[in-house]
């Protein structure tokens, strides 16, 4: 008994590792389970150019576009990344509510610097937008965010009242 338990955890655990080594790659998925696996998501990138109907030369523009966001927001991103660490680093101290509020305060005033990055960034896009394009810009901002965080976004956007989960 004991041992087919053993055999199928194996097994299970397999499958779960086939199927998870398969998400980065998006091309090949030859092997074991071809069609058994759930269909990629599109990143949010696609997900903005799809919700707003980009033609291929707007999602070259965009390309430009956001290398430029990320660039100008990469040291505030790091900045962000140091301020979270030194929020629970402070919480795990037990530091004063003072101390805190300070900690806070500085990481708000580089989230509304980003914020800035975020709305200078849309405002380039939404320029380049066909007057059919523009209605679903507002509703596509949220992804543009999505795509300028740092890869595990880090609750910051959660924290400020975009109302993801």
């Amino acid at each position: 008994m004991f041992v087919r338990l053993l055999l199928a955890a194996v097994l299970a655990t397999t499958l779960v590792y086939a199927q998870g080594g398969k998400k980065g790659g998006g091309a090949g998925g030859g092997g074991m389970g071809g069609g058994m696996g759930a269909p990629q998501r599109p990143s949010k990138l696609e997900q903005f150019a799809d919700k707003l109907k980009l033609t291929k030369e707007q999602k070259q523009d965009l390309q430009g576009v956001l290398t430029d966001a990320f660039k100008e927001a990469a040291p505030l991103r790091d900045q962000m990344d140091q301020g979270r660490v030194a929020i629970a680093g402070a919480m795990i101290e037990g530091k004063s509510a003072d101390d805190l509020k300070k900690l806070s305060d500085d990481y708000t005033i580089l989230a509304a610097q980003m914020t800035g990055i975020e709305a200078k960034t849309f405002g380039k896009i939404y320029e380049s937008l066909k007057p059919n394009q523009q209605p679903k810009a507002g509703q596509a901002f949220e992804l543009l965010v999505a795509v300028l965080e740092p890869a595990g976004g880090g609750g910051r956007a959660g924290g400020r009242g975009r109302g993801r989960q």
